[in-house]
């Protein structure tokens, strides 16, 4: 047995991982989940065995009613009420490693509400079951994955995994392996547009080499993360994962390997032979051409995996620019206003929460310009995280997201840095604290290069004895080099010494480069959260964060501190727009450049209006409180200003021997324009009979302008005939005309901007609109609540059930990496789960 399995938490009740258990023994995972949090809905468990485990094959689960059989390969099967009661399948029959799919329904209040729970109940319970004694003789290990609702907003799929509320009080015999089996989609800009630098960009990289640096790093870090360091492969589990690249530039790329576009990571071997290795050629490969067709993208991601459903998928989604092609991204109408819809079938626009998929986001840009709007509220609306970076940054963020996209399994960030190594300056160094909670240690170096010669610094890791420790795993590509350390086996607990090298001989110029330590957590789960789907200036952000140790709450941070750094915008892009006179020039290129970017890259020449466009980070560190068990929290205020909001985090507490436990990570989102209809003045005016122009310039309430770039998200609805021409913006200043046509004099309409109603009545009496007031009651999840306070997406009343559409992939109904999973009904073809 693994020495890491025998090690006792000093926060928790002891036990041992993996210890063995006779033939039909009892294994039981006990689930906690105080009144502040939202409860685990869906927990999966994988058991991998040295021999195939047949179909047939019979677990039997205890229920209140008494205990019931299920089988391998046997479908759905109720423990109790057929619609109200938990649900089990099992399915890989036939396999060395079979999946177990518990859906908790018992406990809530309404099955359609995973947010919901049935008075007494808080969310806490049970799972017991014993394997039949005669096909499970030879387990060697399991995986563990639970998950809930992301949010209070997000009450329909079981899409945020959560590793801190359950623990295996019997567990079934082996090791403990960690996580599921996950599928992640790599969805790529490779317009014309990604040849360019991002202005203002430190190290003046061109935005397409930093992308192949970063899905270079993301693939090999996903690949080590998932090594058994013992065979050098992903381990029985593991060897599942599945990995997709789709491009898009004029259209959507699938790009298929082997005739498959999602590649399996086993036999997972680090000679050079592993399956993604092909995917990392291809990046380094390929060329940019075209224009931007995101929503294509998405689409192509999406019903792949829809044909071929085996794990839980997450998409990783980059763009430097405003997409322009069909199918495109947009903003719901009718009942899905507020939502953003995407037509994956054709000619039926639909949510993209009702795919259950969520999406991290990365865009690259030099401020909070409209697409960034839209990546922040794609992955808010689908669970997922954004990030928005300069070109030299890209590396990084695609870094975080595959920490994001693995949280509650569970890695977490030591160090994150993107900096230079100054002209005639030869090496620099960092340092990390390493604790007894660790598992392993990821550090990872990277720099810009498009040549595989052309490494020009090299990594020394020194162990806190001054040890330089050998890895149990190498990673080296083009553009970084990788190392995996085990603990204990790799040296002491304290401060491990990372030090960059410049090589001798290379030229002594300054050096990008980007330096990160990751760990993989063995006991402390630690999960960041904004409470609502959409932020909007004037409404403070709520960051709740839920730390929980050995499956459960973390209550006074064993003695220790939450604090933040808060990154505010410098100014309001919008109003600096509105402001600031210039031409803008659109040029039919490739990917063209619509007149808004034209103008705006002619400012961004102006150092003064940079610098407007960015951001600083405060100087003083705010503490979040404690307000329920494990669960903390903290309301800042000072967001008059639209833009970007980053909260750097350090969590600074006691590891088992008294030595520093230090984690960080960042956590930011777009903070918009809300339109005032008091502030947004209509002006109407009838060209002929059954023609108007609408001109609007939209604010909010604080005085702050929503400004050009925005002309598809300003909708008019039109209850009866009539039809609206595309908005433009003549001036480029965030004055906006909309022609409409065929429309009769009494025909009433809303005026919608960025989802939010300004104005509604018949077409010649317009009256203004306000935006509801936020709903700020709190809730489970520690957080405030509900209502969308006219800045996010409507919250379907209690009873109406899940808008997502349903179906049963044939073998499996798993859907996700990090978030994904459906309802219970079946219904056309997509996948939910209703967890």
């Amino acid at each position: 047995m693994p020495r890491h399995s025998k090690r006792l938490s000093w926060l928790a009740v002891p036990f041992l991982l993996g210890a063995p258990a006779s033939l039909a023994a009892t294994h039981e995972l006990d689930i906690s989940a105080p009144a502040t949090t939202i409860p685990i809905t869906r927990v999966k468990v994988m058991l991998e065995s040295s021999t195939p485990i047949p179909n047939g094959a019979t677990l039997t689960f205890a229920t209140p009613t008494g205990d019931k059989d299920v089988t391998v390969g046997g479908g759905p099967t109720p423990l109790g009420d057929p619609l109200t009661g938990d649900q089990v399948v099992i399915t890989g029959g036939g396999t060395n490693a079979i999946l177990i799919d518990y859906k908790r329904r018992d406990l809530l209040l309404l099955v359609g509400d995973l947010c919901s729970i049935k008075p007494p109940q808080d969310g806490s319970g049970k799972i017991r079951f014993t394997p039949d004694a005669t096909n499970f003789n030879n387990l060697t290990g399991y995986r563990t994955t639970s998950f809930a609702a992301p949010s209070l907003s997000q009450c329909e799929c079981s899409s945020r995994r959560v590793k801190g509320l359950t623990l295996w009080t019997q567990p079934p015999p082996g090791v403990d392996r960690g996580r599921i089996p996950m599928d992640v989609a790599l969805v790529l800009d490779r317009s014309g547009s990604m040849l360019s630098t991002t202005p203002g960009d430190p190290a003046n990289v061109e935005k397409w080499l930093a992308l192949q640096s970063a899905a270079e790093q993301f693939i090999h870090f996903w690949e080590v993360e998932g090594l058994d360091p013992l065979s050098q492969t992903g381990g029985t589990g593991l060897g599942k994962d599945r990995l997709a690249l789709v491009y898009f530039e004029s259209d959507s790329e699938p790009t298929q390997f082997n005739g498959k576009l999602f590649v399996e990571r086993a036999p997972a071997l680090m000679d050079g032979g592993h399956p993604w290795e092909q995917a990392v050629s291809h990046v380094n490969a390929n060329v940019t051409a075209g224009t931007t067709a995101m929503g294509g993208g998405i689409r192509d991601a999406l019903t792949a995996w829809q044909a071929d459903m085996v794990n839980d998928l997450t998409l990783v989604v980059m763009t430097d620019g405003m997409q322009n092609v069909n199918p495109m991204v947009k903003d719901g109408t009718g009942g899905d206003t507020g939502f953003k819809v995407l037509e994956v079938a054709p000619g039926a626009a639909e949510r993209l929460t009702r795919h259950c998929v969520p999406m991290l986001t990365v865009a690259v840009a030099s401020g909070a310009v409209p697409y960034a709007d839209l990546m922040n509220a794609i992955s808010q609306q689908t669970a997922g995280q954004s990030h928005l970076t300069t070109s030299s940054g890209t590396t990084t963020a695609f870094a975080q997201q595959l920490v994001t996209a693995l949280k509650g399994n569970t890695l977490s960030t030591l160090l994150q840095s993107s900096t230079t190594l100054p002209s005639g300056t030869n090496t620099a160094s960092r340092s990390v604290d390493v604790d007894g909670t660790v598992q392993s240690l990821y550090v990872n170096l990277g720099w810009f290069t498009t040549s595989p010669r052309g490494q020009p610094v090299t990594l020394k890791v020194t162990a806190p004895d001054g040890s330089n420790p050998k890895p149990v795993a190498v990673k080296t590509g083009r553009s970084h080099v990788l190392n995996r350390y085990d603990f204990p086996k790799a040296g002491p607990v304290g401060k491990w010494q990372l030090t960059v090298n410049r090589i001798p001989g290379t030229a002594s110029p300054a050096i990008p480069y980007q330096l990160g330590a990751y760990v993989q957590e063995k006991s402390l789960d630690f999960q960041l959260s904004l409470d609502r789907l959409r932020h909007s200036a004037g409404q403070p952000l709520n960051v709740v964060a839920q730390v929980s140790f050995d499956g459960k709450p973390l209550e006074n941070l064993n003695n220790g501190e939450l604090t933040v750094l808060v990154e505010t915008p410098n100014g309001a892009l919008g109003t600096l727009m509105h402001e600031t006179r210039g031409e803008g020039r659109g040029e039919q290129s490739p990917d063209p450049v619509s007149p808004y970017q034209g103008k705006l890259d002619t400012l961004m020449k102006d150092p003064e209006f940079l610098k407007k466009m960015g951001t600083t980070v405060g100087k003083d560190e705010l503490v979040l409180k404690e307000t329920a068990p494990g669960i903390y929290k903290l309301e800042f205020k000072d967001t008059q200003t639209p833009g970007t909001y980053r909260f750097h985090f350090q969590l600074l507490m006691k590891g088992p021997s008294g030595e520093p436990l230090r984690r960080t990570e960042i956590v930011e989102t777009q903070v918009d324009v809300l339109p005032s209809g008091s502030k947004t003045d209509v002006q109407v005016t009838r060209v002929d009979t059954g023609s108007y122009v609408l001109v609007l310039t939209p604010r909010d309430a604080l005085g702050n302008y929503v400004g050009p770039g925005f002309e598809d998200r300003v909708v008019v609805q039109i209850n009866g005939k009539g039809r609206q021409a595309p908005a433009t913006t003549p001036k480029l200043d965030g004055t906006y005309e909309v022609r409409l046509s065929g429309i009769a004099e009494g025909t009433e309409i809303i005026v919608l901007v960025n989802g939010t109603p300004v104005a509604k009545g018949p077409v010649t009496k317009l009256e203004p609109v306000e935006p509801r007031p936020p709903d700020n009651g709190t809730g489970r999840d520690g957080g405030t609540g509900g209502g969308d306070g006219g800045s996010g997406p409507p919250v379907p009343p209690p009873g109406e059930g899940c808008p997502c559409k349903h179906t049963r992939p044939s073998g499996s109904t798993g859907v996700l990496g990090l978030v994904a999973l459906g309802f219970l009904a079946s219904r056309r073809r997509k996948h939910h789960d209703g967890d």
